[in-house]
């Protein structure tokens, strides 16, 4: 039987004509085949292949390929790539050949293909090359006239009819059963990684509806707390050890910053009818955000959520960075704090107002009277209703009235040991405060008030400092103070549900120690573990001006 077919194999007539009998069993035999080639019903005759095989993955029919090999054991490239036992015929040559499962886990492998792209095309990944890209779109555009083939309404076309075929619908995620599987496996991976991260069970991880979750037994605090996937990501990323640092319970945000911020927004636009104005602007930094941006007076304003800006998520030299960055521009940045917005929004209003040359009373300095004020209540009251800083104690208080009412404050006193002055000697002194009435100028104020301080107390020098958050330090270089340097960022800590900052002044590690705490930890360690967080500012201007002891 053998024999004569190999004579008759290249000769369907011959066989046809010569031995009728083998010729209709052949026949007989691929009964149930349709349009096969002579040389694939002989195949089938002599292996006994009464039905078209199938593909080991995915049971669909296979191709038949050549007398001498037969059939493909799969239906395409993909099936036979992903196929179980591929899979592990590849891992095992791989093993054997280059130590590693998979060829591109191997050292030597990657740095050759490095190489070798490097030397064709001058990048480490060919998709890095233009001219990749540019024959690329070439080919596409010979072929499908377009750049990209998914622009093609035929391959549009043919993706949508396969995927109506295999599912039903145009896209896979509107079929409920593939959505529900994707989601489900999407919701068991991220419980897993994120029950590690936070040390307890998946089981203690709720997903809520939209992108909330529920947490339980995490905080030793608070039982369950709900948070943001967002939030949850950002403040792993971000990680600094602070107890209960996931729980939003303990570092709750009370209401969205951006909120505030568009509050600011809107401010500047209804009430002081700013309309040349930008928000949210990428382009002057360098893709760095400016919140809010006011060409016609070269004015920016930063407004900082005391959680998101603290250490958690900013640097050190963060705030400052920006700052220096828009003065090299000949922008002044305002930075506007959470807690100053809700607690002191009548004064930061005041501050833009002023910055913009939107004032509503104007007082010629030489119509006032100066006065040297010894009511403590009056001092507090103004400067806590007029200064962003608020209250500080002073030897020497003067003030400017104008019809018998406050309406600008000088505060001296001797160099606060808080601001770095260790040394301080007779005759030198700190403007301490400086503030006029809220919405309110005084030309020629300031000048006025220091000229009967040194007139009054000769003084052998003044020290000042201007923060740099809301000052470029300008009125300090018109009364004749001369730049000595810029100070390092200050900081604060806070609660963030209680957003109120306290000045580090108050925290230092001597005085934590003398109230019970751990000699051993560091201020920054021990404040933490009390709930508490740092934020840092952009430092301050420090100026002085020198006077003749004769004076």
């Amino acid at each position: 039987m053998e024999i004569q077919l190999n004579k008759y194999t290249r000769n369907r007539r011959n066989l046809e004509i010569e031995n009728r009998v083998l010729y209709n069993e052949i026949i007989k035999c691929n009964i149930k085949f349709s349009n096969i080639s002579w040389s694939n019903m002989l195949y089938n005759y002599i292996n006994n292949i009464f039905e078209v095989p199938l593909c080991k993955k995915c049971n669909k029919p296979v191709k038949f390929q050549k007398f001498s090999t037969g059939y493909s054991q799969f239906c395409s490239n993909y099936c036979s790539l992903t196929s179980n036992e591929t899979k592990m015929k590849r891992k095992k040559t791989n093993l054997k050949k280059f130590g590693v499962e998979n060829a591109f886990q191997n050292t030597e492998i990657k740095k050759k293909i490095k190489q070798t792209n490097l030397i064709k095309y001058g990048v480490e990944n060919p998709m890095q090359s233009k001219k990749i890209h540019e024959k690329a779109g070439q080919t596409n555009l010979i072929k499908y006239g377009v750049e990209n083939t998914f622009q093609s309404p035929k391959i549009k076309n043919k993706i949508k009819n396969t995927l109506i075929k295999k599912y039903g619908v145009d896209s896979p995620i509107k079929n409920n059963r593939i959505k529900l599987r994707i989601n489900s496996t999407i919701n068991n991976s991220f419980k897993k990684k994120w029950s590690e991260i936070l040390n307890i069970t998946p089981d203690d991880i709720i997903i809520l509806s939209g992108s909330s979750l529920l947490i339980k037994n995490y905080c030793s605090e608070h039982n369950e707390f709900i948070i943001s996937k967002t939030n949850l990501i950002n403040r792993n990323n971000r990680r600094k050890n602070i107890k209960n640092e996931f729980c939003s319970e303990c570092y709750s945000i009370t209401k969205q910053s951006s909120t505030y911020e568009t509050e600011v927004f809107d401010f500047i636009i209804n009430d002081l009818n700013i309309v040349d104005i930008i928000k949210n602007n990428r382009l002057i930094l360098n893709n760095k955000e400016l919140d809010i941006y006011i060409k016609q007076n070269k004015l920016a304003i930063e407004f900082n959520g005391l959680y998101w800006h603290s250490e958690v998520y900013k640097e050190k030299k963060y705030h400052l960075d920006k700052t220096e960055e828009c003065e090299e521009l000949d922008i002044q940045l305002l930075h506007i704090f959470e807690d100053e917005w809700i607690n002191k929004k009548k004064i930061v209003k005041s501050i833009i107002g002023s910055k913009l040359g939107i004032v509503d009373c104007k007082i010629y300095g030489r119509k006032t009277e100066v006065r040297e004020i010894n009511d403590n209540k009056l001092i507090r009251d103004f400067l806590e209703i007029n200064h962003l800083q608020g209250f500080v104690g002073s030897k020497i208080k003067i003030g400017l009235f104008y019809d018998d009412e406050l309406v600008s404050l000088m505060t001296f006193g001797k160099k606060r040991i808080a601001m770095g002055n260790k040394i301080r000697k007779d005759g030198e002194y700190e403007m301490l405060r400086f503030c006029n009435k809220l919405n309110t100028t005084v030309i020629g104020g300031a000048s006025k008030l220091l000229k009967y301080f040194v007139k009054t107390y000769h003084p052998k020098s003044i020290l000042t400092f201007a923060d740099r958050r809301y000052s470029n330090g300008e009125l300090y270089k018109k009364l004749g103070f001369e730049f000595i340097e810029n100070t390092r960022p200050n900081y604060w800590y806070f609660k963030t549900h209680e957003l109120i900052r306290h000045y580090r002044f108050n925290f230092r590690k001597n005085v934590l120690v003398k109230e019970g705490y751990d000699s051993n930890k560091t201020e920054s360690e021990i404040m933490r573990e009390r709930g508490y967080l740092r934020i840092y500012d952009c430092g301050n201007m420090k100026f002085e001006k020198l006077f003749d002891f004769n004076i």
